[in-house]
C-alpha cells in the first residue's frame, strides 16, 4: 500500500501524533479525523477509510476517488515503519532543507 501519497502533509505537518492517537484508540470506535489533506474514515475498531481531499475551483471540497480502505493496525504499522524511515534518511541527509 502506498500510503506516502495520503500522508506526505500530514507527517510533514506533525499531525503524525494525533492520527496515531486516533487509529489506536479503543474508545473511539467510529468517527472521521480531518487532516490537512486527509479524512480518515474510521468504521470500527479494525477497519479505516483513507481519502484525499482537494479544493475546487469554485471552493468546495471533494474526495479522492481512490480511497483505501485497510485494517487499522496495519496502518498504524505503516505509518510508524514510513515515519521512522524519514526521520532516518532526513537526519543523514546532507541535502538542505
Amino acid at each position: 500500500m502506498n500510503i506516502q501519497k495520503y500522508f506526505q502533509n500530514e507527517i510533514d505537518n506533525g499531525m503524525f501524533d494525533e492520527i496515531i492517537h486516533f487509529l489506536s484508540s479503543y474508545e473511539i470506535r467510529e468517527g472521521k479525523f480531518e487532516g490537512n489533506e486527509v479524512l480518515i474514515d474510521k468504521i470500527n475498531r479494525d477497519t479505516a477509510v483513507v481519502y484525499l481531499e482537494y479544493e475546487l475551483a469554485d471552493g468546495k471540497y471533494e474526495y479522492s476517488r481512490d480511497a483505501i480502505v485497510v485494517n487499522i493496525n496495519k496502518l498504524i504499522d505503516e505509518l510508524q515503519e514510513w515515519k521512522n524511515n524519514s526521520t532516518l534518511h532526513s537526519s543523514h541527509s546532507t541535502l538542505p532543507k
